[in-house]
């Protein structure tokens, strides 16, 4: 191995060799990309596709690429990749491509999801996506499909492409993902102790306890911010924290909540900068600023307002 081997060198390597483990992949074709990812990263990815199988998986092999250039076998890292191609193609063919193509089919999975809109942060990832901003501030709405599958999980970014081919309008879109959104991933919200010790979520919306400081999420955890749209989320806030309330970004997949009287906004904004900076991912993080919101659930920056109506 030599120190100039590039990436794309690294990856069609890899490729002969996992030819060799796999014989059936003879009839495949492989694909070399470089895949623009949240956070402006950029990762490199070997696509495959393969005859009778409905999608194209893609395996990133950034990791892979570090630890050969630090002594590990290709012929090592190729069994391990090959593998991995194994494990999903079962899950691959299970996949109906008509719930992306067909609009009949594809609206009842379409759900939102949060994201950082501040220049430089995801221009890349952003290029083809369906992106509606949310007014006044830095953060986007953007749209996936949730697809079902018997066996793995899988979710389908909503291009413009997409977008063009279901006929439908940006509004009808949102419309959609937010009626979808709270029956896919609904609402989760609990006191920060019970959060962190897996504790079962508060009652919703029951009385509120002691403890000053609350998580607002989705039931799975994962892309959680944008449960904020949605109606329910809205009506519970106001009823909860009727006299006000705090909206940290935690990340694209928690809010913090904390009631108005805990901290004033320049102290709790220098707390988000800070733990952005230090511990969330940039492909994670959503904003530096810390947020109101007024009773039809439209969120302002903390700053630019002094009451919640």
């Amino acid at each position: 191995m030599t120190a100039t081997k590039t990436i794309t060198d690294f990856a069609n390597e890899l490729i002969e060799a996992i030819k060799t483990i796999i014989p059936d992949m003879d009839d495949a074709e492989f694909q070399v990309q470089q895949v623009k990812k949240p956070g402006n990263l950029t990762l490199t990815g070997i696509i495959i596709r393969v005859k009778n199988l409905p999608i194209a998986p893609c395996y990133y092999i950034d990791e892979e690429y570090t630890k050969h250039l630090n002594g590990a076998p290709i012929a090592d890292i190729a069994s391990r990749v090959a593998t991995a191609m194994k494990s999903s193609a079962a899950p691959a063919s299970d996949i109906d491509i008509s719930l992306i193509t067909d609009f009949d089919k594809a609206k009842s999975y379409i759900i939102p999801r949060l994201i950082d809109i501040r220049p430089g942060k995801n221009d890349g990832y952003l290029k083809d996506r369906v992106c509606n901003p949310i007014a006044g501030t830095q953060i986007g709405i953007i749209y996936d499909l949730d697809i079902p599958s018997t066996q793995a999980e899988m979710t389908v970014g909503v291009t413009n492409t997409l977008l063009d081919m279901w006929q439908l309008t940006t509004d009808e879109l949102h419309e959609l993902a937010i009626q979808n959104g709270s029956k896919i991933r609904p609402v989760y919200f609990s006191d920060m102790f019970s959060m962190l010790n897996d504790l079962d979520p508060l009652p919703f919306p029951e009385a509120e306890p002691d403890a000053t400081m609350f998580v607002l999420t989705s039931k799975n955890k994962t892309h959680g911010a944008s449960v904020i749209l949605y109606p329910e989320t809205i009506e519970m806030l106001h009823t909860r924290f009727p006299k006000g309330f705090w909206l940290l970004p935690s990340s694209t997949h928690d809010w913090i909540i904390v009631h108005k009287s805990v901290g004033d906004p320049d102290m709790l904004k220098e707390m988000v900068m800070t733990i952005n900076a230090a511990e969330v991912l940039p492909a994670d993080q959503l904003a530096d600023e810390v947020f109101t919101m007024d009773s039809a659930g439209n969120l302002i920056v903390a700053m630019d307002s002094t009451v919640i109506e």
